[in-house]
């Protein structure tokens, strides 16, 4: 098999080579190619199937190879090419049979009159390909030389079911779909997990549609939108397929026994309202009916016996690239842009909107339904002018869509959907996360989102169940677990919040908890502890950020100046708090204690921007502050003043002096702690210095 695939590559190669095409990459045993001409790819594939079947093969059997071409637009980057056009090319190779050569209508209509004579293009009828996107009308080229008796097309169409035909086309999940066709594969019950609008519903149906020909009678959809009564699921599941009890038999019992000896796939869709139901009785399929294989959707796992969860994550974001194609393979750009054109056929992805349509993307998270929601307001306002308006994404994304269900006509009724099904100190905890910034962790969460229905020890399972049902992402990649909120859900906690009149409460006990943290994490970074303190610190650089923000607003002058001192070792991380114009400025802020310190910093600042002239000022207007305000001198205020005048010498000397000082300290500790373990373990000679030391001998 080696020497024969090497052999069908260098065939194929040299047929798509001789009629002017390129090879853009090879697939393990195939081509991608590309043509300038609809008839340069027709006769290029005849060419390769006449070649490869005229050749005598060391092998039991003639090796047949299947063909699909398929003529649209695509875009060209680092030598590869992307779009819908090639997902179709692939989807029409993958009806045919071993042997069989077919194209898209676009080619058979572009290719008919320049392909040479006896090459015909027969049409096959419209089929569905497995992108569930429009019917394709699919043309089998007939040649002398190729065969012309082939099964009929392995399409959806060919299959039992009720997959739906979707009227846009599928966008991106490569990853998502090989990671869930692979569960299937090992598991009878998949589900697929995430927050509601994140594109669950269509990615299960792709998956159904790629796994298709595994199931002998096919894949079926039920769905539990509509169904609000628990007891009306085992009624939803046996309309599909038009089950009904016979006397003395329950519904449920008829329909297991219906699907006894049936292969088929079961996708079960939106099962978050409904899960205790929906479990117990997929349970009872599993353990009964061996051919039938579960694919579900909801918010949260069913938790079954053998159940796979595979979360599905929000699109693929853009990078930080100036390159236009590189921001155009983003899953969300390509999403957003599909889905402009349909409502704006003259929009397109270039210098002058991909600012806005970046913007947009990267505010919604990445968000399918939240894309696709923006989207549809480009025939009213410019991608620029709609990421400024997402301040009231709620109001801007409404109205979108008609039809379908209710809760995804707007991007509010989705959210509210999934917080309705939140008991009283769920919804209490999600709201009060809106609070922060860049995300939490669990010990901010406990000290800041306590009270009323939320306890503190309940805390931590309250985030476990919201981590569950996909409106709280868990990462786990830091020093500490981060509770997220994705930015929409923030949006909609913070509504909630205000509806409580809790807003105001929250962000006091959220500046004074940074304030105290800060505190803590600038005492951290002058010990042994170092490394550990800046990552925490910079962590939280968004909360910092935030507290700030708040105590300047309010006038708080203790709160902002404690925030702001907190930066004066941190700031080797390239994390300090860039506000000490407001935090100075305060009513009150001149007599405060820290006020000397925080002149200190600013003038640093003011000299890492060059401007020497107020970096004077300000070392001379905090030596004075120091001296008016007395007590105790600060030596970190001559520490920022050598350094905001570029003194190497005085600021090394302002350590220095500090140094001997620590060292008695730390050596005092040392030797208490020694004499206390030495104490501790008992031994004579330190009983007997003890006892002298005490009696005075």
């Amino acid at each position: 098999m080696r020497d024969a695939l090497a052999r069908h590559d260098e065939m194929v190669r040299e047929a798509i080579e001789a009629h002017g095409g390129y090879v853009v990459k090879t697939t393990g045993d195939g081509f991608h190619a590309a043509f300038g001409t609809a008839d340069a790819g027709v006769m290029a594939a005849v060419t390769a199937q006449r070649a490869l079947g005229g050749e005598v093969w060391a092998l039991p059997a003639l090796l047949r190879v299947r063909m699909g071409l398929h003529t649209g637009a695509a875009s060209l980057r680092d030598g590869d090419y992307y779009g819908s056009s090639l997902n179709r090319a692939a989807r029409l190779m993958g009806v045919a049979h071993g042997g069989q050569v077919v194209c898209s209508q676009a080619t058979a209509d572009l290719a008919r009159d320049g392909v040479a004579e006896g090459i015909d293009l027969v049409d096959l009828g419209e089929h569905r390909l497995r992108d569930l996107s429009r019917a394709e009308r699919v043309f089998q080229v007939c040649a002398p030389g190729l065969g012309s008796e082939f099964a009929a097309l392995t399409s959806v169409d060919a299959f039992p079911g009720d997959l739906p035909l979707q009227m846009s086309s599928f966008i991106g999940r490569e990853r998502e779909i090989a990671r869930t066709v692979d569960a299937l594969g090992s598991s009878r019950v998949v589900t697929l997990t995430g927050v509601g609008g994140v594109g669950k519903t269509r990615l299960a149906l792709q998956v159904a549609a790629e796994v298709l020909p595994r199931f002998r009678e096919g894949a079926w959809l039920v769905e539990l939108a509509a169904v609000r009564d628990p007891a009306g699921v085992v009624d939803a599941f046996a309309t599909e397929f038009g089950v009904s009890a016979r006397a003395g038999q329950t519904l449920a019992e008829a329909f297991v026994e219906f699907l006894g000896t049936k292969q088929l796939l079961l996708v079960v869709d939106n099962c978050e309202h409904l899960l205790d139901a929906v479990a117990h009785l997929i349970a009872v399929v599993e353990r009964s009916c061996a051919g039938v294989v579960v694919l579900a959707t909801s918010r949260e796992g069913l938790a079954l016996d053998g159940e796979r969860v595979v979360p599905v994550p929000s699109l693929t974001g853009p990078d930080d690239s100036d390159d236009l194609a590189a921001v155009a393979a983003s899953e969300s750009v390509q999403l957003f842009v599909e889905r402009a054109g349909a409502v704006d056929p003259e929009f397109a992805l270039d210098a002058g909107t991909v600012p806005g349509v970046v913007q947009v993307c990267r505010r919604l998270d990445g968000v399918a339904l939240a894309i696709e929601l923006a989207a549809a307001q480009v025939s009213m306002m410019s991608p620029v002018e709609l990421g400024r308006a997402l301040d009231q994404r709620f109001d801007v994304l409404a109205g979108g869509r008609r039809g379908g269900i209710e809760r995804h006509q707007t991007l509010r009724a989705t959210i509210d959907w999934s917080y309705e099904m939140l008991d009283d100190a769920q919804q209490r905890l999600l709201a009060r996360l809106a609070v922060f910034a860049g995300g939490c962790t669990r010990e901010a969460a406990e000290a800041i989102c306590v009270g009323g229905p939320v306890e503190q020890r309940a805390v931590l399972a309250l985030l476990r169940d919201l981590v569950a049902r996909s409106l709280v992402v868990a990462e786990r990649g830091g020093p500490d677990t981060r509770y997220r909120l994705l930015e929409t859900i923030r949006a909609y906690g913070e509504e909630r919040l205000a509806e409580h009149g809790e807003i105001d409460t929250l962000r006091l006990r959220h500046a004074e908890y940074y304030r105290d943290f800060a505190q803590a994490a600038t005492r951290e970074m002058e010990g042994p502890h170092q490394i550990d303190a800046g990552r925490r610190f910079a962590a939280e650089h968004e909360n910092l950020l935030n507290a700030m923000s708040f105590a300047v607003d309010g006038g708080e002058v203790d709160l902002a100046l404690g925030l702001l001192t907190a930066s004066t070792t941190t700031s080797a991380i390239g994390y300090e708090l860039r506000f000490p114009t407001d935090a100075l400025g305060l009513d009150g802020a001149s007599e405060h204690p820290l006020y000397p310190l925080g002149l200190a910093i600013a003038a640093s600042q003011a000299a890492l921007r060059g401007d020497r002239v107020d970096a004077e000022r300000l070392c001379e207007e905090a030596v004075a502050a120091g001296r008016r305000l007395g007590g105790d001198p600060d030596r970190r205020v001559d520490e920022w003043v050598a350094n905001a005048r570029q003194q190497l010498a005085m600021s090394v000397g302002a350590f220095h002096k500090a140094v001997p000082r620590r060292r008695d300290r730390r050596a005092a500790r040392l030797g208490r702690r020694r004499w206390r373990a030495r104490a501790g373990r008992g031994d004579a000679r330190t009983r007997r210095r003890v006892r002298a030391r005490r009696s005075g001998t």
